[in-house]
């Protein structure tokens, strides 16, 4: 069909001129933006969820074979979207060179954060390992914390939080996947606790604000407002990697 793009596990070819973008199962549902950062500098800002408002670009992102090179609080995409409240799932491919703990070395993959503070967000927690962390109404933040390492190749990090505690359930449990590892980190949400949203634009390959200054790769950039299950999330990872072999970035 003319001016149909349509990704799945199968055939993938970039388009940036069709008219839409077509997901397997049911991975349209609840999808907040979808930015394909291989495509190029102006092509990342193109959001293919249907209906969504474009990212614009701060600073000046550099495109690379199949990605982006980043650099947090400087050169990076802000989404068109707010961190306003909900449940919350983010797909992020990409590789991190930052090497401290400092956090004018810290790579923001992706967050809401108000410099390192608040929203939801994935970020390196130093030389070898990646976190994903959340503020709750309890006043402390919840994180993953057997933090999982920081990928220096591609790899593709998928992080789900659920906006208010479940009773008796783990499936609220703010949890950071390396699928391409087949690794996952789970941080404890008390019974009943609600997600503090903080209302700023989710950024891609930073938070907002300069504090954290890392850099990084990145090849796509994904956030749906609802938490995926478990076949969903392999199903979004299948896509992932069939869509970025044709840009010969492999995970």
């Amino acid at each position: 069909m003319a001016g149909l793009l349509e990704l799945t596990t199968g055939a993938v070819a970039i388009m940036p001129r069709a008219a839409r973008l077509t997901l397997p199962g049911t991975l349209a549902t609840g999808l907040e933006f979808l930015h394909i950062l291989a495509a190029g500098v102006d092509g990342s800002l193109r959001n293919w969820a249907d209906g969504k408002p474009n990212g614009t670009k701060v600073g000046n992102p550099v495109a690379g074979a199949g990605f982006l090179s980043l650099r947090s609080g400087v050169d990076y995409v802000r989404s068109g979207f707010l961190d306003v409240a909900g449940d919350r799932t983010y797909l992020v491919v990409g590789r991190s060179s930052s090497a401290s703990t400092a956090d004018a070395t810290r790579f923001a993959f992706m967050g809401s954060a108000v410099g390192n503070g608040g929203g939801l967000n994935i970020y390196t927690a130093d030389a070898t390992t990646t976190r994903l962390a959340g503020t709750y109404t309890n006043g402390s933040p919840v994180t993953a914390p057997a933090n999982l390492p920081t990928p220096s190749s591609f790899a593709c990090l998928i992080a789900s939080a659920a906006q208010v505690g479940v009773t008796a359930s783990t499936l609220d449990n703010p949890t950071l996947y390396n699928m391409t590892a087949g690794a996952q980190a789970v941080g404890s949400l008390n019974d009943g606790y609600s997600r503090v949203a903080n209302g700023q634009p989710v950024c891609i390959g930073s938070f907002n604000g300069t504090i954290i200054g890392g850099t990084g790769d990145e090849s796509l950039a994904i956030c749906w407002s609802r938490v995926l299950t478990d076949v969903e999330r392999a199903a979004a990872y299948a896509w992932a990697k069939a869509l970025l072999a044709t840009k010969s970035i492999v995970i």
